[in-house]
């Protein structure tokens, strides 16, 4: 087919290869295809990096972006404006690309002055506000947006509102030809290779897998299992190869290690295909049903393997039409069941590998690259215009998070933790320490490299510093912490008030729950573990609150126990009596005044919801969130803190002046919560707005 305006030059943007990982792979894929199909060299790519890593990239990489370095994505726009291609392609993931939810994505796509086509590898059906923000505007700014399966152009029009017009539904690419030379796995012909190919975490399920072989093994005892493929690079950082060895104990505990090999390395594309060549049976055992697109399954289909998978999206479309089976989420027996009739039934396997082969063939990287040509045709006329890229870039600026800059930090921080305060830029030492500063300080080095991923600020060190400070304040035989230290490193008390007792267990059990360290996380679990116990004399509801919370920060982790719960339930039961006792009409609050980090409260019974698993706490926990908002908003809109200067008391005119960091802080994270448990929008662009009062 020709085109009297027919694309010559073409430009991709995602991560490639020799980064490990699907998008860097699919990347380069597409472009091989593309090339293929033009016959020429002419498809440039714009390649991401994220950390500190290096690569040497082959040259058909043009420009490379810094994942969380905002200004390569303007420099990247410049470039791209400026060389002669006429239509950039984008491949669109969250998490390879910086800021919130990927918006630093949209600085380089606003910037363009050619046609831009969308990529959308992960399609979320919950998004929170910011994915779902950075989605659309994505699509907003597209000519086309590509998805990889007929599920995902329902979403994109349900979900986020784009229009049918608007999405095209292309394959995944799989290789025009599984057939290989040479034998990957060293095996006789007798033997029957059971695959599950991809970075390892334990999302995979493989463990199910493991479970079946016992039973295959009673009718099949030729079967040999292959985990193919390195440990995530997320999964490594935080736990090291903790699933990997626990996969291997329990092939050892069912007697089966012999029968399981693994793989621990990243295998190119090319090793794949010849892996899957000689693959007999492929499994994708995976435990969540929120993934639009599988690059693995689609090769395995591709290359006509008999598949079997737990019913996650791509899959129950692949596979319907007898292409494949799919069996129910962590059902080992049905695992077993499924590979044994694939060996025991053999005209049943050829129909589903026929059907499989015979879909993979319209799925060849030759089809997808002539497809994703013709689509580049449609680039007339279809920039954006100017008020839509004005509307996007105001957006962005308005929600843009500064860069972290920790130099103050480093500057109040000495060999013994961290200094109260300042005379504006200098340590005033005459102030000595707090245990309270300390324990936020600790926190925020668990926190930070959640948003500074490339780990470039190396908090290690900082972390041992307030861990220490903390762990120094606490005296096991009282169960309490001391609060304030003299510059001379004196206690100045024997112990602290409620509250900082109650902000060091929030900090302890956060940064326990976060920090990568097992180390630091081990010694800060022991310290909150013997603090706990004093909760029961507490009065105060903000100390209840941040014992909650602080509670609720290691819901998820390891370190979590059924005594937290019983803790939490009666934390809440009262904290609503607080509430109840203490209303008066126009006055919807636990106590009969307002100080600073009032919004913990009911952030605290919005989090006990989750762990108690008692919804009825939702209701007050909102209303009085609510109430507090609504105290604090001033007569044009703007989030208002309540002064510090006095307390705000029933009944008397609210305090405007020394508004407090913490109270904007504990708003901003109390909204996000309510945001998690309502999915109401409102909160989160009360968040946002709450975040407005730090940048004036």
């Amino acid at each position: 087919m020709k085109h009297a305006n027919t694309v010559r030059k073409i430009a991709l943007i995602g991560s490639y290869v020799p980064r490990q990982c699907g998008i860097a792979t699919f990347t380069k894929s597409l472009r091989d295809s593309l090339t293929l199909s033009r016959a020429k060299d002419d498809v440039d790519v714009v390649a991401l990096i994220d950390g500190n890593n290096t690569f040497l990239f082959p040259p058909e990489v043009g420009f490379e972006i810094h994942q969380e370095n905002r200004e390569d994505y303007f420099r990247a726009a410049d470039y791209l404006n400026k060389s002669s291609c006429e239509v950039v392609c984008v491949q669109h993931e969250y998490g390879i690309y910086g800021g919130q939810a990927g918006e630093y994505l949209l600085d380089l796509l606003v910037n363009l002055t050619v046609p831009i086509f969308a990529t959308f590898h992960t399609i979320l059906e919950t998004p929170n506000p910011d994915q779902r923000r950075v989605l659309a505007k994505i699509a907003l700014l597209a000519t086309k947006v590509v998805v990889m399966s007929n599920r995902a152009v329902d979403m994109l029009q349900t979900i986020y509102g784009i229009p049918r017009e608007k999405i095209s539904m292309i394959h995944h690419g799989v290789p025009d030809d599984f057939e290989s030379e040479g034998s990957y796995f060293q095996r006789s012909k007798e033997v029957e290779n059971l695959l599950t190919f991809g970075l390892l975490s334990p999302d995979k399920g493989i463990e199910n897998v493991i479970r079946a072989l016992p039973r295959i093994l009673e009718k099949h005892n030729n079967i040999q299992y292959h985990v193919v493929g390195a440990t995530h690079p997320h999964v490594k950082a935080h736990s090291g190869e903790s699933y990997r060895e626990s996969l291997e104990e329990l092939a050892e505990t069912l007697g089966v290690s012999k029968f399981v090999t693994f793989v621990n390395r990243f295998v190119t594309s090319c090793e794949l295909v010849k892996i899957l060549d000689q693959a007999d049976i492929y499994v994708t055992p995976y435990l969540k049903p929120e993934q639009i697109t599988s690059g693995t399954l689609a090769y395995a289909v591709g290359s006509g393997k008999a598949v079997i998978s737990t019913p996650y999206w791509y899959a129950e479309e692949l596979l319907s039409q007898d292409r494949g089976v799919l069996v129910p989420w962590r059902d080992s027996d049905a695992i077993a069941d499924a590979a044994i009739r694939i060996l025991t039934e053999p005209e049943w396997r050829s129909t589903v590998t026929g059907n499989a082969r015979a879909l993979g063939k319209r799925m060849s990287w030759s089809s997808v690259g002539r497809q994703y040509f013709e689509l580049f045709q449609t680039k007339l006329d279809v920039k954006p215009v100017e008020t839509l890229r004005l509307s996007i870039q105001t957006d962005l600026e308005s929600r843009a998070l500064p860069k972290m800059n920790l130099s103050h930090l480093f500057r109040l921080t000495d060999d013994t933790g961290l200094i109260q305060h300042a005379i504006y830029s200098t340590p005033r030492y005459m102030e000595g320490y707090c245990l309270d500063d300390n324990c936020r300080a600790l926190l925020l080095t668990a926190l930070a490299p959640e948003f500074n991923r490339d780990d470039s600020l190396n908090l290690t060190n900082l972390a041992d510093r307030y861990l220490a400070f903390v762990t120094y304040a606490f005296d096991p035989d009282t169960r309490k912490f001391r609060n304030f230290m003299s510059y001379s490193r004196q206690w100045l008390e024997s112990e602290g008030s409620e509250d900082s007792q109650a902000r060091a267990i929030w900090c302890l059990g956060g940064f326990a729950a976060r920090t990568r360290n097992k180390s630091q996380a081990s010694c800060a679990i022991e310290v909150f573990r013997g603090a706990l116990p004093s909760i029961s004399e507490w009065t105060s509801p903000r100390a209840w609150s941040y014992a909650i919370i602080g509670i609720g920060e290691i819901l998820d982790s390891a370190y979590f126990e059924d005594d937290y719960r019983k803790y939490t339930k009666d934390l809440s039961l009262k904290l609503l009596t607080a509430v109840k006792n203490s209303s008066q009409p126009g006055w919807s609050w636990f106590e009969s005044y307002l100080t600073y980090c009032n919004a913990v409260i009911p952030h605290a019974l919005l989090v006990a919801s989750r762990i108690t698993r008692h919804e009825e706490l939702v209701v007050p926990a909102i209303d009085t969130l609510e109430w507090l908002w609504n105290v604090q908003v001033d007569e044009d809109g703007l989030f208002e803190p309540i002064g510090s200067t006095r307390a705000f008391l029933r009944g008397e005119e609210k305090p405007r002046f020394d508004q407090q960091p913490v109270e904007v802080g504990t708003m901003i994270s109390a909204c996000i919560e309510a945001w998690n448990i309502t999915q109401d929008a409102k909160w989160m662009e009360r968040a946002w707005k709450a975040f407005s009062w730090f940048k004036g």
